[in-house]
């Protein structure tokens, strides 16, 4: 089971890769390749382990590299590696919240990671959209959230510009699950006949100037706050105002969610 998705919140970065939950699951590389690098704990018994624990990192040529965390066990025996061996086991070694494989694939000698589910892993048979719970306003008072629905009118008061956040999780095959979805597109529309909108593709990071950015191009800060999916910094009509959002999730799945703000600027 996947349980958690490329391009998620880690409260200061990106996730870039996949999380495979399992627990002493014999792991096999994506494909054929050499070893390009590997940590243990046996190597050096007396330093805490890093955040990746047990790891591997193979070559599998024209700058493709893949890599596998929080192994338990290793399994390779020589350099070379073919997609048939067991290369290690699942564990949870290292910065790791319970048993899972960390899988990743990067293009470009290490500079750009691709998200998997994309390029390489089949999709998972599920019908579960994804679930658009709360826009957000994060304030100097804190967090307010308002709830969705053509019904359901939101009164708000605005002394300044703030942007758009959204609380969502894609539920996956685990009704409980708070896994990304893929695409996010956003609209906002008023009485006024004011007018904005926008997407966020989980497609790939690549690191260029000094930092992981989704798609080349945004930092982890213009995309989230802690676990909030940043939309952007439209402006916002005095008035009626209207936000609708279609998530769609890795298998394909979408929903539209509308919400309905009554605002008052004072700005």
């Amino acid at each position: 089971m996947i349980s958690s998705t490329f391009g998620e919140s880690r409260t200061d970065h990106f996730h870039a890769g996949v999380d495979i939950a399992g627990d002493k699951e014999e792991v096999r590389p994506m494909a054929g390749g050499k070893l390009l690098f590997y940590q243990f704990q046996s190597m050096n018994p007396y330093r805490p382990m890093p955040g990746a624990g047990n790891q591997i990192w193979i070559d599998h040529g024209e700058g493709r590299w893949s890599g596998y965390y929080h192994l338990s066990q290793f399994r390779i025996t020589k350099r070379y590696v073919e997609r048939s061996n067991v290369i290690a086991l699942s564990g949870n070694t290292g910065r790791s919240g319970g048993p899972h494989l960390h899988f990743f694939l990067t293009e470009n000698y290490g500079k750009t990671y691709v998200n998997p589910m994309i390029e390489l892993l089949p999709q998972a048979a599920e019908s579960n959209a994804p679930v658009v719970e709360h826009l957000v306003f994060i304030t100097d008072r804190g967090v307010s959230r308002l709830k969705p629905g053509e019904d359901e009118k939101n009164r708000i008061r605005l002394t300044k510009p703030y942007p758009l956040f959204l609380e969502l999780r894609d539920p996956g095959l685990e009704s409980g699950s708070r896994r990304s979805p893929r695409i996010v597109e956003w609209k906002l529309e008023s009485d006024a006949g004011q007018k904005a909108g926008g997407s966020i593709d989980f497609r790939r990071l690549d690191f260029t100037g000094g930092a992981l950015r989704l798609n080349g191009e945004q930092e982890f800060e213009s995309v989230y706050s802690d676990s909030f999916l940043r939309l952007g910094d439209p402006e916002i009509a005095n008035g009626i105002n209207r936000l609708t959002v279609r998530a769609v999730d890795h298998a394909g799945n979408e929903s539209t969610t509308v919400f309905v703000i009554d605002v008052k600027r004072e700005y």
